[in-house]
């Protein structure tokens, strides 16, 4: 590493220390962004999250009296000489409580952190005036910078914090594989936390991570330079060795680390999506993973909330944007509150289809959510486009996760990683505005059914399933273990025979042709290709929970999407009932015409003796005729 490059990143650390703690949270946030800073930077602003100097343990004593009004040691039978993290707010002791002999990290805020934070935001509300001026920008600058500061003065009320902390405990409870500790709001003041202590390490930092690369790659060089001795070549394999047992317990490390950010994301998307209460600071310091292989999320005093018709829109808006229907996208925009009510689209849909567009040009598996929102935010400079108080903390947030799953995988993308559980929500969500985007999704504007939509709707939503890797998981699949069987056995007959039990088409099936029916052959072959059960760790039935594209359709939550595959069907087969008696009528005349032509003249009556070949037509009439009306 080039020491100048060292430098400046130390520099620019001590620099936003100093500046205060507003800066210090912008660094955190940047810390987490291998594709936005290199390694040198990385490595410095991380200590940003839980390595800021901290303040005298004198004060922090004398801060926890005044707030609880007695003695530390009335309340604490043990607390830790200093602290075991320091951050831009406070810093955290570790101690056991006086009676139940509990353990619980003790957060104490920093003595004149809330003038700080006034300052900062002054300051910074300044520069936002002078920029929006200056670059003659249509968003509202200083509006963005009060409403992250709001959060942040959210912040320093520990009581508000842990109410957050079991709210969000009690909202992810479904979820075996998160972990919120337990709040203790009896010793809990606005300026003191006390919660259960978790024991964990951070998860594997974009730093980590890059400066593990360059100690396999100098292993790599060192090997390389042998120069073949029976000494030198034994003490190279022995290197060797150690580094392929290393590089294994890295890639370990790596695999079970991205495990618990893809847990992570599907945690915030139902934070998001489905309760509207997300978790807006979500940096490796405020994550760990516990030692039976759990996420325990830590800091609750930065939290957004997004109000349901917004959450709605989100969901169109990226069902939308897969598709690449940039029309509609654009009237999702409206919703979201990024373009006024009123505004003429048809300038700002050719700006947004050529950055969509390009954001998918790969794919939607590649689409990179920091590139989109880059891309984005230079087309709103050009239009009307505005920054609804929402989406500060939202992209935050979600930049965040991504960061974290960079380092772990360098082509990991949240929203290749959303869409299954966006395809999942929108096929068994309860509600009239996405039933209406479903119906449009499927449908086109002459009405025909778009099945290969569905079937890439169904097959996007099976991945959200989770597999039981985890104890947890593993768990509740022994529980489930008898009603999946159940259903696995159900599943082995018919979707068809299923729907349609009592269906007269049994009456006429022989005279029906073989049905050429994508979507039959499509449940089939999911049928066979159905083999083990799953788990999803999220709401619904067990139905829905176990796993692929039939138990979602069968599952309770899935009556909507059952109901249009029930109409579709019902078309289906009404359609090849009326092919098939168009067949056997067909059939019918071809035959009698055969056998009209091989008679003599004189055994035809007088009335089919003028056209033979209306004998056939004539002959068969009568069976048209009952077959038109019954179907009429």
């Amino acid at each position: 590493m080039h020491k100048d490059e060292h430098k400046a990143a130390a520099d620019m650390r001590e620099v936003l220390i100093k500046l205060g703690p507003a800066f210090v949270k912008i660094g955190q946030a940047l810390s987490s962004r291998p594709d936005v800073l290199p390694p040198a930077y990385l490595t410095e602003l991380e200590l940003l999250q839980d390595r800021i100097p901290p303040f005298a343990d004198e004060e922090a004593l004398q801060v926890i009296e005044e707030e609880l009004g007695m003695s530390w040691q009335a309340v604490f039978a043990e607390l830790s000489a200093s602290p075991i993290a320091a951050a831009s707010l406070g810093q955290v002791y570790r101690g056991r409580l006086v009676g139940s002999g509990a353990e619980v990290a003790v957060k104490v805020q920093r003595p004149g952190v809330v003038e700080a934070i006034g300052r900062d935001t002054y300051i910074l509300r300044h520069l936002a005036a002078i920029a929006r001026r200056q670059l003659k920008l249509n968003t509202d600058l200083p509006a963005l910078v009060d409403e992250w500061a709001a959060s942040l003065f959210k912040e320093l009320d520990y009581r508000r914090e842990a109410a957050n902390a079991s709210r969000f405990a009690k909202l992810f409870a479904f979820m075996p594989d998160v972990v919120v500790p337990t709040m203790y709001p009896q010793c809990t003041t606005p300026r003191v936390l006390v919660m259960e202590w978790v024991q964990g390490e951070r998860l594997r930092s974009a730093a980590q991570q890059s400066a593990a690369a360059i100690g396999n790659s100098g292993n790599n060089i060192t090997n390389s330079l042998s120069d073949g001795t029976s000494y030198e070549h034994h003490q190279q394999q022995q290197r060797q060795g150690q580094g392929q047992r290393q590089l294994a317990l890295d890639s370990q490390k790596v695999a079970d680390d991205l495990r618990l950010v893809e847990i992570g994301v599907r945690c915030s998307l139902e934070q998001m999506l489905e309760e509207g209460f997300y978790h807006a600071d979500p940096h490796p310091g405020n994550l760990l993973k516990t030692s039976d292989g759990r996420l325990a999320y830590l800091d609750f005093g930065m939290m957004g909330e997004i109000e349901p018709p917004v959450r709605q829109a989100l969901i169109r808006a990226t069902l939308h944007l897969v598709n690449r229907e940039y029309e509609r996208l654009a009237e999702d925009f409206v919703v979201l509150g990024l373009l006024p009510q009123g505004q003429d689209l048809d300038d700002v849909i050719p700006a947004l289809t050529e950055v969509f567009q390009n954001a998918l040009a790969a794919g939607v598996s590649n689409l990179s959510f920091s590139t989109l929102s880059a891309d984005l935010g230079k087309t709103m400079y050009r239009y009307s486009f505005r920054i609804p108080p929402y989406y500060t903390l939202l992209v935050r947030s979600l930049s965040v996760l991504e960061g974290i799953a960079l380092a772990s995988d360098p082509n990991y993308k949240v929203l290749g990683a959303a869409y299954p559980w966006v395809s999942r929500r929108l096929l068994t969500q309860d509600s009239a505005e996405l039933h209406e985007t479903l119906h449009s999704l499927l449908y086109d504007s002459q009405g025909r059914f778009r099945f290969d939509r569905l079937e890439s709707l169904l097959e996007q939503a099976a991945k959200a399933a989770v597999s039981n890797s985890s104890s947890s998981i593993a768990a509740l699949a022994a529980q489930s273990s008898n009603s999946i069987a159940a259903d696995q056995a159900s599943s082995s007959r018919s979707i068809l025979q299923q729907v349609f039990a009592n269906s007269p088409v049994d009456l006429v099936g022989s005279l029906l042709p073989p049905l050429p029916n994508p979507l039959a052959a499509w449940i089939t072959q999911q049928q066979q290709q159905q083999q083990q059960p799953e788990v999803v760790s999220g709401r619904g039935s067990r139905a829905a929970a176990a796993g692929g594209p039939i138990a979602l359709v069968l599952s309770p939550e899935g009556y909507y999407i059952r109901g249009i595959l029930e109409d579709e069907l019902a078309k289906g087969l009404d359609a090849a009932w009326r092919l098939g008696l168009d067949y056997t009528l067909e059939q019918a005349t071809q035959r009698i015409e055969g056998a009209v032509s091989v008679l003599p003249p004189g055994l035809l009556p007088p009335w089919l003796q003028q056209s033979r070949a209306g004998a056939a037509a004539a002959i068969a009439g009568p069976a048209a005729a009952a077959y038109n009306t019954s179907s009429g």
